[in-house]
């Protein structure tokens, strides 16, 4: 039997409103299609999850009533009926949100903000809207209006608070490069790389490894000079080079953090060789741009070429610890007009050559050497735990306010120093409390 709920959609049209309708039957499908929209998203499968979501919201269907017939809610709406009206305003609404995180994971940032939006008119006073809505924008970098709406929703919700002030912290992080005529872009691959295309069938393959290792990549840029440099290109050199373009800044170097696979790409070790196939990284990019600077440690050198043998060693740019570089850029007259600074900090440990890029004294760019609660292993054959210790009481000594940007997202995209000395790998000083603590051995 159909039951009918009152639904303000924002169309308005005379003496009409519109009515959310769903039968009992569409009621159990709704459910279903929910709960296996649910676990592909848990399991990291947005699209399909997104796509469950709007399958449970196509079993709702919407009518128009004559307004001035009846006022009365109740009177519209069947009494054998298993939802009352709040209830399937709710269930309707949860799915709009749902499927806005879903998209904002795919990279579809528009249609996570819409679906957002639906979820503020038909539910004013539910924090979820904002909140959602505020992600969007904050991935479409409208961070001010974003701050706002992370703003609504912490007053609707004040149990979300902590997490709310963190994204808040970030935007004001944003805002600042903003200031200091900086731009970075954090890639994840599966949202703005690595996406698959039946126009590169060997990369298919290859891409699912790189949504596993939960990489970050990202594009630091000049927005005076419109110049940029990459750090750890790698998995999708043509998708990088397009996400560049699209957002108008020109490629004129890279860093690279370390030598392996997952950061500089290369012949993949066994048993994965035998699929003789490579990952996109330093090499592709050279034969791309074969005039750009690359810039690596020297130390690491050793560990690329064997994942990458055709790489001569004049093509690389050496780094040392300390040493202060900047986007490349002259006017007219020849003078520097850079507003990027790169200060390099080498940090051995997870490899001989691990480095650290510290922008303008604000942004540290930490690859495998620090994450969010953790570090990067020392149990390959070239790491060497004491080394990392002595990394991280280097980067310890560093202004508490720098945001540190990872190479992976092990526990959360970014973090700050202040943070990592108050509950993370930067809190101990005594190296044997620190090695027993983080990896239970001496």
């Amino acid at each position: 039997m159909l039951k009918c709920f009152p639904f303000k959609c924002g169309v308005k049209e005379k003496d009409t409103e519109l009515i959310l309708t769903c039968t009992a039957q569409a009621l159990l499908n709704i459910k279903k299609f929910k709960e296996r929209g649910n676990e592909f998203y848990n399991n990291g499968r947005y699209q399909d999850a997104a796509n469950e979501y709007t399958k449970a919201m196509a079993a709702f269907s919407f009518k128009k009533i004559n307004v001035t017939v009846t006022s009365d809610t109740t009177a519209m709406q069947n009494t054998n009926a298993s939802l009352d009206t709040e209830d399937a305003i709710k269930l309707y609404a949860t799915l709009l949100s749902n499927r806005s995180v879903s998209m904002k994971k795919i990279g579809r940032y528009e249609n996570a903000k819409k679906d957002a939006e639906q979820v503020i008119i038909m539910r004013p006073t539910w924090f979820k809207g904002y909140f959602r809505k505020a992600e969007a924008l904050n991935e479409l970098r409208q961070f001010e209006e974003a701050r706002e709406f992370f703003l609504q929703a912490m007053k609707l919700e004040p149990n979300y608070e902590e997490r709310i002030r963190r994204y808040i912290t970030y935007i004001n992080k944003e805002l600042e490069n903003k200031e200091m005529g900086l731009e970075i872009y954090q890639l994840v691959p599966g949202r703005e790389i690595c996406l698959k295309s039946i126009k590169t069938p060997i990369q298919n393959f290859i891409f699912p490894f790189s949504y596993e290792m939960q990489n970050l990549l990202y594009i630091i840029g000049d927005t005076k000079t419109r110049n940029c440099v990459l750090v750890d290109a790698c998995w999708d050199i043509d998708g990088i080079l397009q996400y560049a373009k699209t957002i108008n800044l020109n490629v004129v170097g890279a860093y690279y953090t370390h030598y392996h696979i997952d950061h500089a790409g290369g012949i993949p070790p066994a048993p994965y060789n035998k699929y003789h196939v490579r990952v996109d990284g330093l090499a592709k990019l050279s034969k791309k741009l074969p005039d750009i600077p690359i810039y690596i440690h020297e130390d690491d050198f050793d560990g690329l070429l064997e994942a990458n043998p055709e790489i001569e060693k004049d093509r690389l740019t050496f780094v040392k610890d300390g040493q202060i570089l900047d986007i490349s850029s002259s006017n007219s007259n020849g003078k520097d007009t850079s507003n990027v600074k790169f200060k390099i900090f080498h940090t051995p440990g997870h490899t001989p050559g691990s480095m650290c890029l510290l922008v303008n004294d604000k942004r540290l760019f930490t690859g495998d050497t620090l994450f969010k609660g953790i570090f990067g292993r020392c149990d390959f054959p070239d790491s060497d735990k004491r080394k990392m210790f002595e990394s991280l009481n280097k980067l310890k000594n560093l202004d508490e306010n720098i945001l540190v940007l990872p190479g992976h997202s092990y526990n959360g995209e970014w973090t700050t120093i202040k943070e990592q000395k108050n509950d993370g790998p930067l809190s101990e000083s005594n190296y044997e409390a620190w090695s027993l603590k983080y990896t239970g051995t001496l």
